[in-house]
């Protein structure tokens, strides 16, 4: 593979995922995980979640969402026993993906 498709292929994996770095970490087990990688979701992701309560940060709804999208998969009871800061990082890394591909409006495209 030559540097040009290595060079691609590193931009569509940035594209569909992102490096979320953790200030206190969450324990799964015995280790403490503090760089957790986030997946662009797809349709399927969101089943069985509001994507209004997801915007609006409800800790429930995350904790549903969150481990269909992280590697390593981080377990509902651990993402509501994380640090706050660490929690909204990670979800707000996560619904980042959301509104990406914007369809512009005919007002937005006329400017």
């Amino acid at each position: 593979m030559s540097t040009v498709d290595q060079a691609k292929n590193l931009e569509l994996i940035q594209a569909t995922s992102k490096q979320v770095e953790l200030t206190v970490g969450v324990k799964l087990g015995e280790n403490l995980i503090k760089n957790i990688t986030v997946f662009k979701p797809n349709t399927g992701h969101f089943r069985g979640v509001s994507i209004r309560k997801l915007q609006d940060l409800y800790p429930e709804e995350l904790a549903i969402f969150l481990p269909r999208v992280t590697s390593p998969m981080v377990p509902a009871q651990a993402l509501l026993e994380m640090e706050l800061d660490d929690f909204i990082n990670l979800a707000g890394q996560a619904l980042s993906f959301i509104g990406e591909g914007k369809v512009q409006s005919p007002t937005e495209s006329n400017q």
